[in-house]
């Protein structure tokens, strides 16, 4: 999808954009919106500029403030509860479960306190885990339930798409995303129009068009909107989302049989309702380091993802856990070594690391 014909429908719908002058929102967002609102079953969708910005702003449409908690995991990107920080409001770490690194249910249950207005899911690699649970606490709780849904588009429960989940879900369009632009975008689902109108406004300064910031500002807002050009890119890529999608799922899955029966070395689990987009494969063994490293020599260099429980990075510090407060978080910290899944590796390559990690244990006798 890198080639020369791919590359010029990119530029064409840039001169569109050029063309028509509309360099806030416009009729090429609007047309993205709209093909999102039809892929992930939300009634509305509100493109923004970035992933970080649609936790902003929904928080804030929640109406969560200064002297608000909000319950987020203890495992995933610093942007979850770094945007709970922002609105001023305290993050409330809770531990995740150890099959599927999701928000415990149970645990987020036990942190609910007087002062708890929302909590954060991330369906971290593609997984959206207990959510039905999340959401049936949430409505005896009364909290909103606002969905990091960054890595999970293309993901679903019991034949669901995400957008019929959370009061919002909040979606990243970051290049590196399976469903990326070229830079930064994001968005909001929702099925309620009172918070999508909150949305809208606070998106565009508090106003209801661009024609009506100096005359008709109705809410304090900001300036968050997805680039009319950021949009262009990813209604030249929709067409071909669900090939991508069922591409990284084989990935996905030809790791799962490659590592199924290989002892010392456990994959993620998770419920027969969940149908995931595949987004990563995260290999949980107790020798990390040392295969990180084995699979250097071999010319295969990998990133470690979440080797630091977001409680215990420096920013989050002054929030006084200690550790041992998250074994899990902390277990997959030290053990959990993530995969590529993207739709672009041929599976020679995934094969090749397969076989990596097989003489890897071949060489400790396992």
């Amino acid at each position: 999808m890198d080639g020369f014909f791919f590359k010029l429908k990119i530029m064409s719908s840039f001169w569109d954009v050029l063309t028509r002058r509309e360099f806030v929102l416009g009729r090429t967002v609007e047309e993205f919106e709209a093909r999102l609102t039809d892929f992930t079953g939300a009634r509305y969708v509100l493109g923004v500029n970035s992933g970080t910005d649609a936790l902003i702003l929904s928080l804030k449409a929640c109406g969560v403030g200064v002297g608000d908690e909000v319950i987020v995991p203890a495992i995933g990107f610093p942007s979850t509860a770094a945007a709970v920080c922002l609105i001023g409001a305290t993050p409330v770490f809770v531990d995740v479960n150890e099959d599927d690194y999701i928000l415990d249910a149970v645990k987020m249950e036990a942190a609910v306190t007087p002062r708890t207005k929302a909590a954060i899911p991330v369906y971290l690699n593609g997984v959206i885990g207990p959510i039905k649970k999340i959401e049936q606490i949430a409505r005896e709780r009364h909290l909103f339930v606002i969905a990091d849904a960054a890595h999970a588009i293309g993901s679903r429960v019991d034949g669901k798409p995400l957008g019929q989940f959370a009061d919002l879900t909040c979606l990243s369009f970051n290049y590196t995303k399976l469903f990326g632009c070229y830079g930064d975008g994001g968005a909001v689902l929702t099925n309620n129009a009172e918070l999508a109108e909150k949305i809208k406004l606070m998106r565009l300064y508090g106003s209801r068009s661009w024609k009506e910031v100096h005359s008709d500002t109705v809410m304090i807002g900001t300036a968050s909107r997805l680039s009319p050009f950021q949009a262009a890119v990813l209604n030249v890529k929709f067409p071909h989302l669900e090939k991508d999608i069922q591409r990284q799922r084989e990935n996905y899955f030809f790791y799962q049989r490659l590592f199924q029966d290989m002892i010392k070395i456990r994959i993620p689990t998770y419920g027969a309702d969940q149908l995931i987009n595949g987004f990563r494969f995260a290999l949980c063994t107790p020798r990390r380091d040392e295969l990180m490293k084995f699979l250097a020599q071999k010319g295969v260099r990998l990133t470690p993802y979440y080797q630091t429980p977001l409680p215990y990075l420096s920013a989050f510090r002054f929030l006084g856990y200690q550790s041992g407060d998250f074994p899990v978080a902390e277990d997959i910290a030290r053990k959990v070594l993530v995969l590529p899944t993207h739709h672009s590796i041929p599976k020679l390559k995934i094969e090749m690391m397969g076989k990596i990690v097989r003489d890897f244990q071949m060489t400790l006798g396992e």
